[in-house]
């Protein structure tokens, strides 16, 4: 799949191949794809979540070592702790603790839905995907705003997608304050946003890391 190389300004001045046949995929069951993407989406909004719920059991509540009542005479059930989940104050049974949401995917999964994905952005008329060529700065937001605007003629969301190298996060820091663009990491790259985006910027670095990535 090969789209275009632009520079700073936005000029075409070349092609870039992700290196996965977009034509094969086109053909793909819209079905069975619908399903790999709701699976990476899964992936990723479980890596979000941090899992730092948690309740106090009976034997984690302070207090209730005394026995409340005698255990005969009083005419209530026999009761030896004030902490039993039973009774206001007690603790939680079943309760959610502290632990790790993420769930597990396979490898080949997760490529098959990044290719995907951009399969059906390269195919939708109303979808642009551009890559930047390598050592292009767009540092100031004017800049950003003018590119943009041009492209997102009729559009109304764009998404950066950008390597973690720090110069290259400063070379294309005049994206951050422009409202209709995401800026995302390489590593990782929101799905949702990437399908509902109208205009796909990579900066070169990270077209090259997808690519790798992307390989068979």
């Amino acid at each position: 799949m090969e789209v275009s190389v632009i520079d700073h300004a936005g000029n075409p001045i070349g092609q870039f191949d992700f290196g996965f046949d977009s034509l094969r995929l086109s053909s793909y069951p819209p079905q069975r794809a619908a399903h790999v993407l709701y699976l990476i989406r899964t992936l990723q909004l479980s890596r979000l979540q941090q899992g730092t719920h948690k309740t106090k059991t009976r034997g984690e509540v302070s207090g209730g070592g005394k026995k409340p009542y005698k255990q005969k005479g009083t005419g209530n059930a026999r009761m030896g702790s004030t902490r039993t989940p039973l009774r206001v104050g007690g603790g939680v049974v079943f309760g959610p603790v502290v632990r790790d949401h993420a769930i597990s995917l396979n490898r080949k999964v997760v490529k098959l839905g990044y290719r995907l994905a951009l399969t059906h952005l390269f195919n939708n008329v109303n979808k642009k995907i551009f890559v930047f060529a390598a050592g292009s700065t767009v540092s100031k937001t004017s800049l950003a705003s003018s590119l943009v605007s041009e492209r997102l003629a009729h559009s109304k969301r764009a998404i950066l997608v950008t390597g973690y190298s720090d110069d290259e996060l400063a070379s294309f820091i005049g994206f951050r304050n422009i409202k209709l663009v995401s800026v995302a990491g390489v590593n990782s790259i929101p799905i949702d946003q990437l399908l509902q985006s109208d205009l796909i910027l990579f900066s070169h670095l990270a077209a090259q890391t997808l690519k790798e990535r992307l390989e068979v």
